[in-house]
């Protein structure tokens, strides 16, 4: 098999802090009310109209297929035709949140400032108590009820009964985790500030520092997977999977001066990481997979 990297955007805004699809239409957003939209797999991109000066931090393909995005003071809009037009609405707060995920139809979780969780149980959106003060960052949906949250200064917490009630498992080292994934009930990543990158096998009992050639202090932004390929998305740095984490490579972006805050995995083959140039002009990266193709030869 073959590995391309091919920059698809470059500069149409400022800086994108979150990325996601659904078939061939991607979406990513970010600075100064910016969205901006793909149809074809990211080939070409469309800046959609604008939602004036608030950051968006994070977009989500809920499991109905509705995009939604959340972001600075208490901002929520979602979109009910694969991104193209969008409305606002509110969530009941007017914290900045960070992430958003919603995997099934009857869950979903808001997380941001100060401890906010936003939890979504019977069509409607809660306001959730875990009972922390930091600033919480990433958020997976389990879709079962249940949902693991890292923030800053290593927290880490786990919810249950849709967000009604919590485990807190303390901190996780001392620097701001940003990304979270668990592949199993079991088995789990968090990615950080100051090339955080841990492991656990024990349901977050316990963890482990993992070593990448490439990695050292940098910046890590995200986590996100589809099956065995895993992406982590950094400052200048991606780091990739292709056996559910049991092996790890990385590619520099160095020379090229991108800082990734997001990842979006569509399946084993196509990846897209997206972020910023000198915090200037904003670049969108696919990684695609080709597998070679073998010519029989006549008989």
């Amino acid at each position: 098999a073959a590995e391309f990297w091919t920059q698809q955007d470059h500069g149409t805004i400022q800086s994108i802090r979150g990325i996601t699809g659904n078939g061939d239409v991607l979406v990513a957003v970010g600075n100064t009310g910016n969205r901006m939209r793909s149809p074809d797999a990211g080939a070409t991109w469309t800046l959609l109209a604008n939602s004036g000066s608030v950051w968006w931090h994070d977009v989500d393909v809920a499991a109905d297929g509705d995009f939604l995005v959340v972001g600075d003071s208490g901002a929520y809009a979602f979109s009910e035709d694969n991104g193209a037009t969008w409305a606002s609405a509110s969530l009941g707060v007017s914290t900045t949140f960070y992430d958003i995920d919603r995997t099934s139809s009857s869950t979903g979780y808001v997380v941001g400032v100060g401890g906010t969780v936003i939890y979504y149980a019977n069509g409607s959106w809660f306001s959730g108590a875990p009972n922390v003060t930091e600033t919480l960052y990433a958020v997976q949906d389990n879709g079962d009820g249940t949902a693991w949250i890292v923030g800053g200064a290593g927290r880490l917490l786990k919810a249950y009964n849709n967000g009604i009630s919590w485990t807190n498992y303390g901190r996780i080292g001392s620097d701001n985790l940003w990304g979270v994934y668990f592949q199993s009930a079991t088995t789990g990543w968090i990615v950080g500030e100051n090339g955080t990158f841990k492991k656990t096998t024990d349901s977050g009992v316990s963890w482990s520092d993992l070593s990448v050639s490439g990695l050292s202090t940098q910046d890590l932004y995200d986590i996100q997977a589809v099956g065995d390929r895993i992406v982590v998305a950094g400052d200048k740095l991606v780091i990739l999977s292709d056996d559910g984490g049991a092996t790890w490579t990385s590619e520099s972006f160095v020379d090229e001066n991108m800082t990734f805050y997001a990842a979006y995995v569509a399946d084993e083959s196509n990846a897209w990481v997206a972020g910023t140039e000198y915090d200037v002009s904003s670049s969108i990266y696919k990684y695609e997979v080709v597998e070679d193709v073998v010519e029989e030869e006549p008989i």
